[in-house]
């Protein structure tokens, strides 16, 4: 019997350690498939696409070009409506998840922008329906939509467009949509009139707010008259006051008449008008004494609400606020649980934080 050579059974061994690393590749790959987190398996099934063969023809159905047999029509169409079922399941699915489907948001955000509009629409429901723009990491997520135009038609389309039943969107899509435009930025002057429009007539006053802040970061120039009007117009509901203010603190710091119009809001007899001015100004690099008092004098306002917005609000100064320490602790025997709780987390925010 011949004997091998070196270089032969070196050659034998090192073929047999490559397969050996890649059945343990396959194995590992299965296996983590297989058990894959199901928001993980949901957003797949959610950006699934049709393999390329059945794209292929798909595209191609109704041209004279073609003349496919009806066999293969048939599967085709078969092989979509499975897809389109199994991404209206996932998209349900992934929406009654709430906050546990927060893990896949980036995923989400990244189909936006996918050519294919109902996979797009999918996943900017369940965004919405997620609350996604309260994601802990959302300011850094929502970069990936700067300057991607091709998500504005879904997120156009949801302010007053409708879904597949024929329903118009809820108040959380179109808040979404609007953030969504927000992030994109100029590429989404498109999409502008329509959320002017929600500014002008909307009747819920918290998404005209939203609507301003969107206008203000697609088209400065053309919103900055707008927000100054609305911060000067105290007849204006108070949602959209202090929402003009925050707007135009980000959007137009710079701008010669900024300053003076939020300080003179500091004495608006609305409550949130006055809240809104501060926290903009604060956003400016105001001193802590000139706007913490503000803030301070409204955690014993009678309403809910107002107490809720006054603790963010300080909760945004971090160190800066501990003269107020008393007043907020005063409201962990609050009422209100919610409110209990967001005292003892701002507690936490000013003792951890440095003055600023």
């Amino acid at each position: 019997m011949p004997r091998l050579s070196k270089t032969k059974m070196g050659a034998a061994g090192g073929l047999i350690v490559l397969l050996v690393l890649l059945v343990a590749w396959w194995s590992s790959t299965r296996i983590t498939r297989k058990n894959r987190p199901r928001p993980v398996e949901l957003a797949e099934n959610l950006g699934a696409k049709l393999p390329f063969d059945y794209h292929w023809v798909e595209v191609r159905i109704g041209s004279p070009k073609y003349k496919f047999p009806k066999a293969v029509v048939k599967k085709v169409e078969q092989a979509r409506y499975n897809q389109s079922g199994r991404r209206v399941k996932a998209m349900e699915e992934l929406s009654r998840m709430g906050t546990n489907a927060w893990p896949v948001v980036p995923v989400l955000v990244g189909l936006l922008y996918d050519k294919d509009r109902q996979c797009s629409f999918s996943a900017a429901t369940v965004l919405a329906r997620i609350n996604a723009q309260s994601h802990p990491e959302w300011p850094e997520i929502e970069k990936r939509l700067r300057g991607h135009s091709q998500a504005v038609f879904t997120l156009r389309y949801m302010i007053f467009g409708k879904d597949v039943y024929g329903r118009p969107g809820d108040a959380a899509q179109r808040r979404f949509a609007m953030i969504g435009l927000a992030a994109i930025g100029p590429k989404a002057a498109s999409a502008y009139p329509e959320i002017i429009e929600v500014v002008k007539y909307g009747e819920d006053h918290e998404l005209r707010g939203v609507a301003l802040n969107s206008a203000a970061r697609i088209d400065t120039a053309k919103t900055l008259p707008l927000l100054k009007e609305i911060v000067k117009n105290r007849a204006e509901w108070p949602q959209v006051s202090a929402a003009a203010a925050l707007a135009l603190a980000d959007t137009a710091p710079d701008a010669p008449e900024t300053r003076g119009l939020l300080e003179n809001a500091l004495g608006d007899s609305r409550s949130l008008a006055r809240l809104g001015a501060a926290r903009a100004l604060w956003r400016l690099k105001a001193p802590a004494d000139q706007v913490l008092p503000v803030m301070t004098g409204l955690l014993s306002h009678k309403l809910t609400s107002i107490r809720k917005a006054a603790l963010e609000a300080i909760a945004e100064m971090g160190g800066a606020a501990r003269q107020s320490r008393s007043e907020i602790e005063r409201l962990t025997a609050d009422e209100n649980e919610g409110i209990r709780r967001s005292a003892a987390s701002v507690l936490r925010s000013i003792e951890s934080r440095p003055s600023t």
